[in-house]
């Protein structure tokens, strides 16, 4: 092997930072110079560029949900038909500020001394914000009826009212009245909002151009073109749009491909690779690509491969469009694989505030440990949530930023 060859496959196998090559051939035909060779590892001068492409898009999500503790309570009247009134006390041991209360049951009766109504009360000297489903049996355990609450509960608040007339009832029978409370505590929103068009200086680390003293070489030759043979097409791009792409893959091409035609049948093998390829064609001649989930993410990876940092990061900027509970975890792993620190970055945002769902769903337990440890680490690192908080106040109605509904069914 030549002294030259050896240079260029020293190149090739480099694991510098700067270079995103994955797969160039080389052609033994073709001759560099060892100063040509030296320009490229050696004399390349990082410089900014910004993105003319990608519009301005955000995201954003937000949950709301209620803290609460739950008191069941569970109240027995044995021989109940003797009474027509009856209280009975409870307490809340977690909640001071609402101290003890008391459910009144109220039964109405017709002049023949049948019950025909049923009513409970809650009887309180402090009013709070909660739920009560109320669930009242017959032992043993005949059915009669439930209703829920929800809101604002305070003093002489009908927890539940039922007709009796279609019940006959065992004068010596138990009346169990069965009550669950939820207090709520607070009114918890957490939200996230993701900038999908990153910053100058976050396109600044990932995407770069070079300048190298081979440029003077190539100024006579920026007009000529080289046609790409992919499949059954053909696609003719100048020299000059080549090395616009700021791709490594591309430069040496025009750096070492000598003649007119390239073919690329031997290096493209599977239908996605061949499509991939045109869309990164495409993109160098029209700058489009097209939207479509499956291709983005077969795109993602080509442009990893061939080094085209502009395009990959559009690719990153759409796939975010795209993201759900659902894709969330395939997305991620397709970061991890194509090193798409853009993708991976917000993506763990994503994760952290739907973590429960996603860590629930199939797809995040059938990770590899390496991946889901990996995931878990990007996720602790990640912008924290933004979590705003309001306390339930008596009485409830002082805060006009929300209310909760008088739900009741029987």
């Amino acid at each position: 092997m030549s002294l030259e060859k050896r240079k260029i496959d020293k190149i090739l196998s480099s694991t510098d930072q700067d270079s995103a090559v994955k797969s160039i051939p080389v052609m033994e035909e073709q001759q560099i110079s060892d100063k040509e060779v030296e320009n490229i590892s050696t004399e390349n001068k990082a410089q900014t560029v910004s993105s003319p492409f990608l519009p301005s898009y955000a995201k954003s999500y937000s949950q709301t949900h209620i803290e609460s503790t739950i008191l069941d309570h569970t109240w027995k009247i044995d021989q109940f038909m003797r009474f027509c009134e009856i209280k009975n006390t409870i307490t809340f041991p977690s909640f001071p500020e609402i101290g003890q209360c008391e459910i009144l049951m109220n039964m109405s009766r017709q002049d023949n001394w049948q019950i025909n109504v049923i009513k409970c009360y809650i009887l309180t000297n402090n009013s709070f914000c909660g739920s009560c489903t109320t669930t009242i049996t017959c032992a043993p355990r005949q059915y009669f009826s439930s209703n829920f609450i929800s809101g604002h509960i305070s003093d002489m608040t009908l927890l539940i009212e039922f007709s009796t007339e279609r019940f006959s009832f065992d004068r010596t029978g138990a009346l169990i009245v069965h009550c669950k409370f939820e207090i709520f505590h607070n009114l918890i929103n957490k939200a996230i909002r993701m900038n999908l068009l990153p910053s100058l200086t976050e396109f600044s680390n990932d995407v770069t151009y070079f300048e190298d003293s081979t440029v003077d070489k190539f100024r006579c030759k920026d007009e000529e073109s080289i046609e790409f043979v992919v499949g059954k097409k053909q696609y003719v791009i100048s020299r000059k749009l080549l090395r616009a792409t700021n791709s490594s893959y591309f430069k040496y091409i025009c750096l070492t491909h000598k003649e007119k035609v390239k073919d690329m049948t031997d290096e493209l093998v599977t239908d996605n690779e061949i499509q991939s390829f045109e869309q990164i064609l495409m993109y160098i001649t029209t700058g489009s690509i097209e939207q479509r989930y499956y291709m983005l993410k077969n795109l993602l990876t080509a442009t990893d491969k061939y080094d085209v940092p502009t395009l990959k990061l559009a690719c990153e900027h759409y796939l975010l469009r795209c993201i759900t509970i659902e894709n969330a975890v395939e997305l991620i792993q397709l970061a991890f694989s194509s090193n798409a620190k853009f993708l991976e970055t917000n993506l763990a945002i994503f994760i952290k505030f739907y973590i429960k769902e996603i860590t629930d769903a199939k797809t995040f337990k059938s990770l590899s440990r390496e991946n889901s440890i990996k995931i878990m680490e990007l996720i602790e690192k990640s912008k924290p949530l933004e979590i705003s908080t309001r306390k339930f106040s008596s009485p409830f109605m002082a805060d006009k930023k929300f209310t909760l509904a008088n739900i009741g069914f029987t």
